[in-house]
């Protein structure tokens, strides 16, 4: 989040824990940097609020932090995460965070602007959307920043940026999420037991699969 690059990739295993991390940074951007503009946007509004759940839940833990939300009256911490899990956080230092939806032809993302982008799910969204209506985002500001955030499914933008030298890379596979206690070796034993090679390898290691065994035609046969 403080690092100075304008593009992040973050490619992880289900279940690792990135939807947490991000509504915790959103929490500091807005709060270490006054008047800025964060915005989250999902494939929907329900991938959406997720992220918007852990800031709700996560904005009480400090008295400190509560109190900067921007209200109009005193309100318990119960009201207070009612009233912040909502589309729209307001900070009495003029930072908001928002959501936005690339549902459709994602119309309610034209003319929007942010100094914090985080394209969550980034794989269910189009590239068309995330070309021509997010990525024209980071225009807003010189110091803007995007976060990509999902998982290793198909191969559209998401897979570019994660093999792209304009991104910083974060990759976090199953064995990351075992050794800090996300998931445990007999739930993943289960998963693989379960799953085929190419899926497995997809949600768990969080390696991108070119070909699926149901493909007839393979990419590297086209390229």
């Amino acid at each position: 989040m403080f690092s100075e690059d304008r593009k992040i990739c973050i490619n992880a295993t289900t279940r690792a824990g990135k939807s947490l991390i991000i509504g915790l940074c959103a929490i500091i951007w807005a709060l270490d940097r006054p008047n800025s503009k964060i915005v989250i946007i999902g494939p929907t509004y329900n991938h959406t609020r997720i992220i918007m759940d852990y800031i709700a839940e996560h904005i009480t833990d400090s008295p400190w932090i509560s109190e900067m939300v921007d209200l109009d009256r005193k309100v318990s911490v119960e009201r207070l995460r009612k009233e912040v899990s909502k589309n729209r956080i307001t900070f009495k230092n003029k930072s908001v965070i928002f959501l936005l939806s690339a549902e459709g032809k994602a119309r309610g993302i034209i003319g929007r602007g942010a100094d914090l982008i985080i394209e969550d799910e980034a794989e269910l969204i189009s590239d068309e959307t995330h070309r021509t209506k997010i990525m024209r985002m980071l225009g807003d500001s010189p110091n803007s920043k995007i976060i990509l955030i999902g998982n290793a499914v198909g191969l559209n933008h998401f897979y570019e940026a994660s093999i792209s030298k304009d991104y910083k890379k974060i990759h976090i596979n199953w064995r990351d999420c075992v050794r800090e206690g996300r998931l445990t070796k007999e739930y993943i034993e289960d998963r693989k037991k379960q799953l085929t090679p190419a899926e497995f390898k997809m949600w768990y290691e969080s390696e991108f699969v070119e070909d699926l065994e149901s493909k007839l035609i393979s990419k590297e046969w086209i390229e």
